[in-house]
């Protein structure tokens, strides 16, 4: 599994190249569910937002292609 920083930058170039926009929309909100998570960590906020499972998420980008 990638480290969430590998994963928002995967996330990042494969939002670059997305076409469709329920995927670009599904992508860029998982980049900034990360984003925010990092800044919670960095601001000393460790309690996560609900998680959207890494799973469901790319079950549903993966279904849509």
């Amino acid at each position: 599994m990638l480290d969430n920083t590998e994963r928002w930058m995967e996330l990042c170039a494969l939002a670059a190249e997305e076409q469709d926009s329920a995927k670009l929309l599904a992508l860029t909100q998982e980049i900034t569910r990360l984003l925010d998570e990092k800044a919670r960590r960095i601001n000393g906020r460790t309690k996560p937002s609900p998680p959207q499972t890494s799973e469901s998420f790319w079950l549903k980008i993966l279904a849509e292609a």
